[in-house]
């Protein structure tokens, strides 16, 4: 493997702490301003960077509007479902739904960017499918139907918005800079959580409660907010979106991984097999990203 795939591995492994490390904070911190405080600090390292480095900055109104417009919807209501489904699925099994993002950029890629649908579309979707029904059926087996429903639409949706976000983005990342753009999208999920969070908490509960859950908070947010989503977009220069695609399996398994070991959380038999499943349906989706880029 040449040096950006094994930098694409270790981005992936690194990313795969993040769920356990949120799990931390809501423990005993809340959604709502985790989010706000989260975004904040990264919106903030993007902002120095702007001033630093002096990167050429586009601040028409309309388009400025539209990249806050797709801020709400890749940062806030993404992170609302991702960290919903954490507490109340676990980190085991969000780290498994993981595997669904892949699939469903190339769901809502044929009604986005009206791509056909081919035989191979059809069959990674539908082993999604079967694989979701199977991993809500494993999760009941060690909590209730409840939470493993409940947790799967939640990540569900928070990958519906994150994935609409990207694909709707690319033609705005066209006219401003990299750092502009997650600048003026995570300000915009930071100011509007803080509004939230002020309305439904007291102000004792907007800053967590210790040094240890301030710690994993200024954790995820340097590494995953501003770190991996810096070195993520760099890596497309580099790596073929299908290959990303793949190693995206690894995120989901590892981040699995570190449920069982740090929260003795349990994986059953049908999710595991969830998981191969998951891993052909990417598998068969790249396939076709290769043969469709190819023609």
């Amino acid at each position: 493997m040449n040096r950006y795939v094994w930098l694409a591995v270790l981005t992936q492994l690194v990313a795969s702490t993040i769920p356990s490390a949120s799990k931390l904070v809501l423990d005993s911190f809340a959604v709502e301003p985790y989010i706000a405080l989260r975004w904040s600090i990264s919106a903030a390292t993007f902002g120095i960077l702007l001033i630093v480095t002096r990167v050429p900055c586009v601040w028409e109104p309309r388009l400025i509007a539209r990249v806050a417009a797709l801020g709400l919807g890749g940062y806030v209501f993404a992170s609302l479902g991702t960290l919903y489904a954490v507490k109340i699925g676990g980190v085991s099994f969000f780290g498994l739904l993981t595997l669904l993002s892949p699939l469903t950029v190339v769901a809502l890629s044929t009604i986005v960017l009206k791509e056909r649908i081919r035989r191979h579309t059809w069959i990674a979707l539908g082993l999604a499918l079967a694989g979701l029904s199977l991993m809500i059926t494993g999760k009941n087996e060690v909590s209730s139907w409840l939470s493993a429903v409940t947790a799967a639409a939640l990540v569900i949706a928070a990958y519906t918005s994150d994935s609409l976000t990207f694909l709707y983005s690319k033609p705005f990342q066209a006219r401003i800079s990299l750092v502009q753009y997650l600048f003026v999208g995570q300000a915009t999920a930071a100011i509007s959580m803080w509004l939230l969070s002020s309305t439904i908490y007291p102000p004792e509960q907007l800053l967590p409660p210790t040094r240890e859950v301030w710690a994993a908070v200024v954790y995820v947010a340097s590494v995953s907010c501003v770190g991996i989503y810096f070195v993520w977009y760099w890596l497309l220069k580099h790596l073929q979106g299908q290959q990303l695609g793949v190693l995206q399996y690894l995120h989901g398994m590892a981040a699995a991984v570190w449920g069982v070991v740090i929260f003795d959380e349990q994986l059953t038999a049908p999710m595991i097999v969830v998981s191969v499943l998951l891993l052909m349906g990417i598998l068969i989706a790249c396939r076709h990203t290769v043969s469709a880029t190819s023609r």
